[in-house]
């Protein structure tokens, strides 16, 4: 009864912290480690600019992960303690096809200070974790941690995981003015078919 009731702090701590629109929650991917004592559930999250927005505070935190994160594919990681144990991130895998690529120090980045060590119950730590860069995220990519493994779940290749204000809003922008004219090209192929 008790491991249940972590798990279900956990994720009741992971629905009231971790919010995403509909669309950043097909490129989240959650991994669930069982021990003897305690449960650890660690959450890879697409970084989008509402991400970052919604994660750094300041302009000058936000320009800063951007520059950090800049060229790198990384994960926002949230993970949570559902029983006192230990995380370490240098722990997690990434698997593709018969090779297995390990996190090492460089490629993490703590956002809050326990990162890494024991985890006390219902305590959640977040941070960005790099994929290497011999990963090609075209193809299945797995990810590992401890004896649980789930697929990596990746935006379409060529989309950039993280943009600016400025080039969201153009985009943006663009795909309005298409859609103006897509809808302008339907009116009038209504109003051939209708014989006005």
């Amino acid at each position: 009864m008790k491991k249940f009731l972590g798990i279900l702090a956990v994720a009741l701590l992971f629905a009231s912290v971790v919010s995403a629109n509909a669309e950043d929650e097909k490129y989240v991917t959650t991994l669930t480690a069982r021990s003897f004592s305690s449960v650890v559930v660690l959450q890879f999250r697409q970084m989008s600019p509402d991400w970052i927005d919604q994660h750094f505070t300041t302009e000058d935190q936000r320009k800063t992960v951007r520059n950090v994160i800049k060229g790198k594919e990384g994960r926002g990681l949230f993970v949570v303690a559902g029983g006192d144990g230990y995380f370490f991130p240098s722990n997690i895998q990434f698997v593709q096809g018969y090779s297995a690529y390990s996190v090492n120090n460089r490629d993490i980045l703590p956002i809050s200070d326990n990162f890494s060590g024991k985890m006390v119950e219902g305590t959640m730590a977040m941070g960005i974790i790099f994929i290497p860069d011999r990963i090609d995220l075209s193809e299945k990519v797995e990810v590992l941690y401890d004896d649980s493994r789930e697929v990596l779940n990746v935006a379409e290749v060529g989309t950039p995981a993280v943009q600016s204000k400025p080039d969201r809003l153009n985009d943006l922008k663009k795909r309005k003015d298409e859609l103006e004219r897509e809808y302008a090209s339907i009116l009038a192929q209504i109003a051939e078919l209708e014989g006005k």
